[in-house]
Order: structure tokens, then sequence, then C-alpha cells
């Protein structure tokens, strides 16, 4: 997932592990299938990456997938108020 992937129409969730200066920020997609989730991708981002660098990158696969159901993060105010959009 180095780019934002193109994938299938379905129920997704991501899960986020904010890191900063000794463990790297990482983002792991599943996809909700019939019987079970399926892993469909990970990006590991670089040490000392921004969060908002994070945030931006998130909003993206939002976008692109558009059916993101819930994003799970270790920081989860961090993300959660970065990806509200206005009204």
């Amino acid at each position: 997932m180095s780019e934002v992937p193109r994938l299938p129409v379905g129920e997704y969730y991501a899960g986020v592990d904010l890191g900063k200066k000794h463990d790297p920020s990482a983002l792991a997609l599943v996809r909700k299938e019939p019987e079970a989730l399926r892993h469909v991708g990970m990006k590991v981002f670089p040490l000392e990456t921004e969060y908002v660098a994070i945030v931006g990158y998130l909003r993206l696969v939002q976008d692109r997938i558009q059916r993101v159901v819930r994003f799970l993060s270790t920081k989860p105010e961090s993300v959660s108020l970065s990806l509200k959009r206005p009204s």
C-alpha cells in the first residue's frame, strides 16, 4: 500500500498504530467478507513521519475506498478528530 490502493466496493476497517521516534506508524486495512475479515493492505510509515502526513494519507484512503466503516487507533482522539469532515 505504498500508494492508496484501488480496491473493490466493500466494507473496510482500518487499524492505525501511531509511532514517532522509536516505532514507525503503521496502517492495516481489512475488508469484511461473509465469513471473515480479510487483510488487504499494510503501510508502514518511515520513522518520525509527522502525524499530519499520516492523517492526510488516511483521508486519501477514506476518499478512495469510500466505505471505511471505522478507523481504530492507538491514539483514537488524534485520528477521529482529524478525519471528521466539516458539515
